[in-house]
């Protein structure tokens, strides 16, 4: 289906892919070359560079992404100066895992006042210069992954504010401003993530636009800042869609109070917070009732009546309990409860002992998790009535569960193909079992 949408893509002058001339299929942006489509797509893993005889001033879009994407051997551009100005009406300029040889975003990136896009995810980017404030058109910044394999700060200088067009802006977690964050100008933003906690969240987070619906805030380090994240007009007024919330710092914990005024975002689809929450064994922590995604991690929750009310939520396909999200002894899954679960993570439930599952309970649970259930004794029995369960991942569990499973566990060998363990019928009808 690829080769078939390239193929006419080129055919209806859509688009044009540039790839390495050792494939045979095409060749590098060089001196001469005449581009009729109004978008260039560069994929290749050599050496990359745009010659400054490539005079394309109807190109519209360009996109340089390496195939090492995800590796510390990038591509590298010898000079970004004639992308910016030979290139000067693009709109989208996409440059994925591709590394420059000094780190820095040239000045010349202002001139390309017509950007809508600018994506520089898992580049060496580290320096943005001040004439970046220049792209006043900028719909969406993308600067995640930033120098994953160096230990240096990002600098980003404080004209982000300057952008009042932005709507989506994905930060690296470790880009700074030469200033606090300035976002109350961004009357259009839909999107904000990478962002670090500090003292600008006490006058940012109120005066934020109501139209953010995706919120990201990692590193929140004091109850004051916690605070004013609830006082985000778009929390109050209920457009947001996802929260994901970092405040894992000793002696903060998250009220019952503020999970109240996140039930009242009908909304919400998509929650993950990481830190204490306040669970009293007498009032049970309730969540948003809408919610698809539930990820918690360090929650410290301790009331069985709360899981058991994760289990009412109507709505939820995913469940992440992380690094003792829950630190009860005992996980009871009544009949009924998690209608729609497909997947379901548990990592580090340090004092979980006895987990059952009642039958009806978890009818459509696809992918099952578990890493590091110290105590754990042994799967549920009922799993094995779970037809729809097609993949189980096991990793870093006691040797006494492990024996349950499978006759050698004490060798560090695969499950016996015949037998196997006292436990083995639970997951015989599981596709894919994987034990680490």
């Amino acid at each position: 289906m690829q080769d078939f949408g390239v193929k006419k893509a080129k055919e209806s002058e859509f688009l044009e892919i540039f790839t390495s001339k050792s494939s045979g299929t095409s060749s590098t942006i060089e001196d001469g070359i005449i581009v009729q489509s109004c978008r260039i797509g560069n994929h290749s893993c050599s050496s990359m560079c745009v010659q400054s005889g490539t005079q394309d001033s109807h190109v519209r879009s360009l996109i340089m992404m390496d195939k090492s994407s995800f590796s510390r051997k990038k591509a590298r551009i010898s000079s970004l100066e004639h992308v910016y100005k030979n290139f000067r009406l693009l709109r989208v300029l996409c440059i994925w895992g591709i590394s420059t040889f000094d780190g820095t975003l040239p000045s010349e990136i202002g001139d390309l006042i017509h950007l809508r896009y600018l994506g520089l995810r898992w580049t060496n980017i580290r320096v943005f210069p001040k004439s970046f404030g220049q792209l006043r058109n900028l719909l969406t910044f993308e600067c995640s992954h930033l120098a994953q394999y160096r230990n240096t700060e990002i600098s980003i200088p404080n004209v982000l504010w300057k952008m009042d067009h932005l709507r989506h802006l994905l930060l690296a977690v470790r880009a700074a401003t030469e200033e606090e964050y300035t976002f109350h100008t961004l009357k259009n933003l839909q999107s904000l993530r990478g962002v670090v906690g500090g003292e600008w969240m006490l006058k940012e987070m109120p005066t934020l636009s109501p139209t953010v619906k995706r919120l990201c805030i990692e590193d929140v380090s004091s109850m004051k800042q916690l605070d004013a994240v609830f006082q985000c007009p778009s929390i109050v007024s209920d457009h947001l869609r996802s929260l994901n919330l970092e405040w894992h710092k000793e002696k903060l914990y998250l009220e019952q109070q503020k999970l109240e005024v996140l039930c009242r975002c009908h909304h919400l689809r998509k929650l993950k917070l990481r830190g204490a929450i306040v669970d009293g064994m007498s009032s049970p922590v309730r969540f948003p009732s809408n919610l698809v995604k539930l990820v918690l991690c360090h929650a410290y929750l301790k009331s069985p009546e709360t899981v058991a009310a994760l289990g009412k939520l109507p709505s939820l396909r995913c469940l992440e309990l992380l690094d003792e999200a829950y630190i009860g002894t005992e996980w009871v899954c009544r009949a009924g409860e998690f209608p729609q679960l497909e997947f379901l993570k548990v990592v580090n439930p340090s004092r979980l002992e006895d987990w059952r599952v009642e039958a009806r309970a978890m009818p459509r649970l696809t992918r099952l998790k578990l890493q590091k259930c110290e105590v754990l004794e042994r799967l549920p029995e009922e799993l094995r009535n779970i037809a729809s369960l097609e993949e189980l991942m096991i990793a870093c569990m006691p040797k006494t569960f492990l024996r349950r499973l499978r006759q050698d566990a004490g060798n560090g060998g695969e499950m016996a193909d015949r037998g196997g363990g006292e436990d083995i019928h639970i997951i015989q009808h599981i596709s894919r079992v994987t034990i680490l």
